[in-house]
Formats: structure tokens, C-alpha cells, sequence
């Protein structure tokens, strides 16, 4: 059986992407990321963004503590050594901050710690697919100008915000790995 390895549950697109796999995947086991202590913390701030999508209780109550992994991308080490990341078989990865201020964690989640998970889940033998999230914004696009998928992002371009410079970073990152 397929585990989806969702990162970034308790935000906007990841609660999104969580609610579509609860209502229309119940052959895939679901793992999800979250920033906690513990599995339960994790668990109670997963269904506190669910209940924002107004995913029904029963449908919360088909995830249970075994569906968290407790770990946070600033500091990627405390899970990345979980034996459950080598069972998973796809990934999603939505986590990020996604500040237009000047979040002085901007750089150690979405890019030095992405990096490492991205890392890591390379090595896992059954892996059949990592889906990483970045934002249209990273090709810093012309006024006027459409930016299509084969769009490159722009590592070195003008960006606007740090948000912006580190999503287009760790594209470039990534892909050149």
C-alpha cells in the first residue's frame, strides 16, 4: 500500500491538499509532517486546520497519532532519522514560510532544511515520487510576461522578498541534484 508523506497540513495549500486526500484517497496511508512535540500536539494542530476546511469530525477522526511525525524543517535532524520515512512511498511537500517580511527563518526551513528532507527521501529505495511546492513568484516574471510550467526559476533574478529568493533557491537546489 502507498504512504503519502504530506508536509505543511497545518497551513493554507498543505490543509488543502489534506482535505482532497482524506475525501477521495482511502487506499494510501497518510504521514504528515508537523511542527510539534509530539504526535499527539501534532495531531490536535492538524485537525484545528482541517475543522477551517470544514472536513467533518468523522473524517478527522480516521487520523490517529500513528499518522504524525513530529519534526520541523528548521531543524530537520530531530526526524530525519525516523524509520518511517523509508516506507514512504510519495511526497508532497508544501511546508514553508511563506513571509513577505523578514522572517529570520526564512532560509533555514525553505531551503537548508527542505534541502536536507529532499535529501534524505532520495535515499528511500521504494520512492516513487516527490512533489515539491514552489510558487510562480520565484521566476520573477517581467510585468505583463506568462509564466508557464516550463518557466526556470530565477536563482539569481531580482526578487522582491527573501520569500520569493528562497523558493527559487531551492528549485535550483533541487533540480541540480
Amino acid at each position: 500500500m502507498k504512504l503519502l508523506l504530506l508536509t505543511g497540513a497545518t497551513g493554507f495549500l498543505g490543509g488543502a491538499v489534506l482535505d482532497k486526500l482524506l475525501d477521495n484517497c482511502n487506499n494510501i496511508n497518510l504521514l504528515l509532517l508537523v511542527r510539534a512535540p509530539t504526535p499527539q500536539a501534532g495531531l490536535e494542530r492538524i485537525k484545528e486546520n482541517m475543522r477551517k476546511f470544514n472536513v467533518c469530525e468523522e473524517r478527522l477522526h480516521a487520523l490517529t497519532n500513528d499518522n504524525i511525525l513530529p519534526g520541523d524543517l528548521n531543524n530537520p535532524e530531530a526526524f530525519l532519522m525516523d524509520p518511517r520515512l523509508d516506507e514512504v512511498t510519495h511526497v508532497i511537500n508544501c511546508a514553508a514560510i511563506a513571509s513577505f517580511g523578514n522572517n529570520p527563518f526564512i532560509w533555514n526551513v525553505n531551503v537548508t532544511g527542505t534541502l536536507a528532507f529532499a535529501r534524505r527521501m532520495a535515499k528511500v529505495a521504494g520512492l516513487k515520487r516527490f512533489l515539491h511546492v514552489g510558487t510562480a513568484m520565484s521566476c520573477t516574471p517581467h510585468t505583463g510576461s506568462l509564466v508557464k510550467e516550463e518557466s526556470a526559476s530565477s536563482e539569481t533574478g531580482e526578487h522582491l522578498v527573501e520569500y520569493t529568493h528562497s523558493k527559487a533557491t531551492i528549485e535550483y537546489l533541487m533540480r541540480k541534484q
